[in-house]
């Protein structure tokens, strides 16, 4: 929603994506798989859809003027999940050198001064920033089982 909201002059109504995600078939028992849903919201408002696991590729987006939806994955052995303790979207708007702007739907206030979390992000409510590498850190999965999926769903306008 928020990504229709920012690349488009329309608005995305909660009630209205989950419609899409359940008749697209992308509306799983653990949630949404958005390489499924990206492609049908992007057709249905004028935009183009890609995925990727390369944080390069991230930033030539954001610096094209795309968003980014980012799949990060929570806690595991050996890191403490910056966004999430278990997998969460959260939309990246834009990059300036290393830095990313975010926007988490599950922001709250103290979220990022949790210990694991403290010091990798800036909070300037409602944006997050933090590194891109700290960004991808978060991304990466260790669950083999859903490995193939990407990382992130880049959206451009067409």
């Amino acid at each position: 929603c928020m990504t229709v909201d920012r690349l488009t002059c329309k608005s995305l109504e909660l009630t209205a994506c989950v419609k899409l995600a359940e008749e697209s078939g992308a509306n799983w028992f653990f949630g949404v798989d958005m390489s499924i849903l990206g492609p049908v919201v992007a057709e249905q408002y004028g935009l183009r859809y890609s995925g990727t696991k390369d944080p390069e590729v991230v930033r030539a987006c954001l610096q094209k003027g795309g968003c980014v939806i980012a799949n990060v994955t929570g806690d595991r052995e050996g890191h403490t999940g910056l966004f999430s303790k278990v997998r969460h979207y959260i939309v990246v708007l834009s990059v300036d050198g290393d830095e990313v702007c975010i926007l988490d739907p599950s922001y709250k206030e103290g979220k990022y001064e949790a210990e694991g979390r403290a010091g990798k992000a800036r909070v300037d409510a409602p944006f997050v920033y933090c590194s891109l590498q700290d960004l991808h850190e978060d991304c990466i999965c260790a669950n083999p089982m859903l490995e193939k999926y990407p990382y992130y769903h880049l959206f451009t306008r067409a």
